[in-house]
């Protein structure tokens, strides 16, 4: 765009001075639109933070610029085809049974019968079944012992029993709610973002694995089920009335997707920065017989003014606001029976020694020892 406009103006030039003229324009307006690009980014940016840092850094240590390290690729959420599990259709017409009795169980069946319960998301039908268990539980107990239609409902009920962990599954970790929150078409956080604590997704994932905690020890799924006490009655009832509002609060962001953006960015960063001390640590020590010089001044003020000053609160609001929904997810994927794909790649991003989690504390750790280093050589540590 910057050529195309100083050839444009070119033409308003007497043409004896175009040979000497054009080449300045095109010059001056790539340097205006360069201006204007780094303008635009914002200094609350990952990017920004960490480029200013880098360069900043090489300019005062007078270490030429290393080749760039390849940046490890993250694996995408797995596709939710292969993450849902199947639940068998149980082909027992109970509407026609529960006609003969007084059950409040024959209302709930029958909605699920209409048209709208033919078409239930992964949630709406979580929610049916825990209800269905509920209701049924009551049913049984107002039943004649041994009846046709008692046996009927208990076949039912321990169907239901049986799949309501793969109903748990699907509402969750194999819902669009979770793909779009692990989704990696984002940006890695701000600084201004990394520092806000996204309060109301860390509670709905606390919520969604303590209601989700509740149904599975509430005896749903224990032999003899129905000599079990049901899960508190109220308390469930407000999970389930609520759980949508859940969902909402997690698909209303990327925010795993931007949190590891932002792991891998910082990650990156520190260990580029890292080979530029260590030339310094290594091979050209910054002060000789730990006495500071005019140079170690330099270096000392873009450890302050730019690593502690602008890096580090980005690292420390990225782990503690990482940590924080690490958790929550973690605890919500330790009640289920994952399948090994989703296993595989949690691990990779959160629970291996390897994986992407921990490959940022040791950056972190690795760039704080070179820091100090460094500045031992100079007789200073900071404090």
């Amino acid at each position: 765009m910057a050529l195309k406009l100083a050839s444009a103006l070119s033409v308003l030039l007497p043409r004896n001075l175009r040979k000497v003229c054009v080449p300045a324009l095109r010059l001056l307006f790539l340097l205006l639109f360069c201006l204007l690009l780094s303008a635009c980014q914002s200094r609350d940016s990952a990017d920004y933070i960490f480029d200013n840092y880098l360069y900043r850094l090489s300019n005062s240590l007078q270490v030429e610029k290393v080749s760039a390290l390849p940046a490890y690729s993250l694996l995408s959420y797995p596709a939710r085809r292969d993450l849902q599990k199947d639940i068998p259709r149980i082909n027992i017409n109970l509407l026609e049974f529960l006609r003969l009795s007084e059950c409040e169980l024959q209302r709930h069946v029958g909605q699920r019968n209409g048209a709208l319960g033919r078409v239930m998301g992964a949630t709406q039908q979580l929610i049916y079944d825990a209800i269905f268990l509920s209701l049924a539980k009551q049913c049984l107990t107002q039943l004649q012992a041994d009846s046709a239609l008692a046996n009927t409902l208990e076949t039912a009920y321990k169907h239901k029993q049986k799949y309501l962990p793969a109903s748990i599954w699907n509402a969750s970790f194999a819902s669009k709610e979770f793909s779009y929150l692990f989704s990696l078409g984002a940006k890695p956080l701000t600084l201004t973002a990394a520092k806000e604590q996204p309060l109301q997704l860390i509670n709905s994932l606390k919520q969604l694995q303590q209601g989700y905690l509740q149904l599975l020890e509430g005896g749903l799924f224990n032999e003899g089920l129905i000599d079990k006490p049901l899960p508190d009655k109220k308390t469930t009832a407000v999970f389930l009335d609520n759980i949508e509002s859940y969902y909402q609060v997690i698909e209303s962001s990327k925010r795993l997707g931007e949190i590891r953006l932002s792991l891998q960015t910082a990650t990156y960063n520190l260990q580029q920065a890292d080979r530029a001390l260590y030339e310094r640590i290594e091979y050209l020590p910054l002060c000789q017989k730990q006495q500071t010089n005019s140079q170690f001044t330099i270096v000392d003020n873009v450890f302050h003014k730019y690593y502690i000053g602008q890096v580090q609160p980005y690292l420390a609001a990225l782990h503690q606001q990482s940590n924080s929904v690490f958790l929550e997810i973690d605890g919500l994927l330790s009640l289920q029976q994952a399948p090994s794909n989703i296993v595989s790649f949690w691990n990779e991003l959160y629970r291996n020694d390897d994986g992407e989690w921990q490959r940022f504390n040791r950056a972190i750790k690795t760039h704080t020892l070179n820091w100090q280093a460094l500045l031992k050589q100079c007789g200073m540590l900071p404090s």
